[in-house]
């Protein structure tokens, strides 16, 4: 952090002296809120939620960003190292199944030194890594043994696409790097004997955007190929146009079709791949 290379940005800011990356982050985590959330997989929200502890800043740019006062606003408290412990162990006192990092990727260091200083507090759950994916593999080996789970974005298969959607010219594949990477330390999700979810694997997501259906083919077969037949994608159909995504001249300032996701569907069901869900938005709003 004394030139910054947590990321595949590797801006270089001296972030030790407070100065701030490309992404936002200075010395101390920046968090927006923690909180039990019921959205996720079910591994990871199981029956009781995952503690889930949003992230301020982000490496990426991705103009349909829902949480673009978190990622492109930095808006959050910067906290402690010892503020953050007990807020994972606060967690885990409510209930949490786990703790759920979104969007980690730049606060990496400040997540360890925390999860090290809780578990000496009697945090003992396990860490869940919900990633856009945009990670560099150095920085994913320090997590080798300490995180548990990890949802992993698949965006794009396309740099043309990432680059005008999500501002980085290499995000296919820094991606895909990043997640065999991150199956080679945890595998896939498995079931036990009494047909419950281990909490360790790769759960691979993939957010279809509107006119970008035809990328679940190479993002399927990706996962198929160099991660494992029975790797768990989950396919997110709940897209709505956020933050800059109504400029028309993108092409994504509407909601999804039937079309658009029948065509998903085919593709996974001719993909080989056996397990995983599909996320849809409900009434109330949660996925």
């Amino acid at each position: 952090m004394v030139a910054c290379d947590l990321c595949p940005r590797c801006c270089g800011a001296h972030r030790l002296a407070g100065d701030t990356g490309y992404c936002g982050g200075a010395l101390k985590a920046n968090v927006f809120v923690w909180n039990l959330h019921r959205g996720e997989e079910p591994p990871v929200s199981g029956t009781r939620g995952s503690g889930t502890v949003f992230l301020s800043g982000c490496n990426l740019n991705c103009c349909y960003c829902q949480n673009y006062p978190l990622s492109q606003l930095h808006h959050g408290t910067q906290m402690s190292v010892g503020q953050l412990a007990a807020a994972l162990v606060e967690l885990q006192a409510k209930g949490a199944h786990n703790i759920n990092f979104v969007t980690p990727s730049h606060q990496v260091p400040q997540l360890l030194a925390a999860v090290f200083a809780a578990r000496q507090e009697g945090l003992h759950i396990p860490i869940v890594y919900n990633t856009s994916s945009y990670d560099e593999p150095s920085t994913l080996a320090l997590l080798d043994g300490i995180v548990d789970i990890y949802l992993g974005d698949l965006r794009y298969t396309d740099e043309a696409v990432a680059m005008q959607l999500s501002g980085v010219a290499d995000y296919v594949q820094v991606a895909e790097r990043a997640l065999i990477e991150m199956h080679r330390q945890v595998g896939d999700i498995s079931i036990d004997e009494q047909g419950r979810y281990v909490p360790r694997g790769l759960i691979v997501r993939y957010l279809i955007l509107p006119h970008h259906a035809g990328m679940a083919r190479e993002v399927f077969g990706f996962v198929s190929r160099r991660l494992s037949l029975r790797t768990y994608v989950s396919v997110m159909t709940q897209y709505f146009p956020a933050y800059k995504a109504f400029d028309r001249v993108l092409g994504i300032s509407r909601k999804l079709t039937d079309a658009e996701c029948d065509r998903v569907m085919r593709t996974w069901s001719r993909s080989g791949l056996v397990h995983g869900w599909v996320q849809d938005m409900g009434d109330n709003g949660e996925a």
